[in-house]
């Protein structure tokens, strides 16, 4: 099972050390599990900032080589009421190697301190273009806001609470000018 499925059998050693599930889990273990893959893929590795966060919220990647020619990737974030995952997700597509890219975030009618918050986002980098959207009425319908306002042919999705690997989209503009 080792040989044939490495990938698989590391991930399920890294889900039994996970310390988002159990706070007494061991967080450099799975993170040690999540590195073995990233690292035979030629992939950044994983760390966690200091703090007292949870895991989640502290991960970090060793730098990668920032790329900055290519086409235009409009990333669309369709969130509600935005919180500090929120802030890690936005921060991961900030984050990416792949320079060239504008970041669409679609708020839900989140109402409230939502404005505020993503606000803060839309100051502090050029890339990020912000709909506040009311009411209400879904991830696909604010999907489809942040589609009509990319620039280009290349989109991808981010969820608004994920945390994205910072060579994600460079890796996926390479298979789509391969391809």
């Amino acid at each position: 099972a080792e040989e044939n499925n490495s990938n698989d059998l590391h991930l399920y050693r890294a889900n039994a050390a996970n310390p988002f599930k159990d706070d007494a889990a061991d967080a450099d273990q799975w993170l040690a599990e999540i590195n073995e893959i990233y690292e035979r893929a030629g992939l950044s590795r994983l760390s966690l900032a200091e703090g007292t966060a949870p895991a989640f919220l502290r991960l970090q990647a060793e730098g990668p080589v920032t790329v900055t020619e290519g086409p235009l990737v409009s990333i669309v974030m369709p969130v509600y009421k935005p919180d500090e995952y929120t802030d890690l997700a936005i921060q991961s597509a900030l984050k990416q190697s792949y320079q060239n890219i504008e970041i669409i975030i679609v708020d839900d009618g989140s109402g409230g301190d939502a404005a505020e918050r993503l606000n803060k986002w839309l100051a502090a980098d050029d890339r990020v273009k912000l709909v506040l959207n009311e009411p209400n009425s879904g991830a696909y319908t604010s999907r489809n806001i942040g589609y009509s306002m990319a620039q280009d042919e290349y989109i991808t999705i981010f969820d608004g609470d994920d945390w994205q690997h910072p060579q994600k989209i460079e890796l996926l503009v390479q298979g789509a000018l391969q391809q």
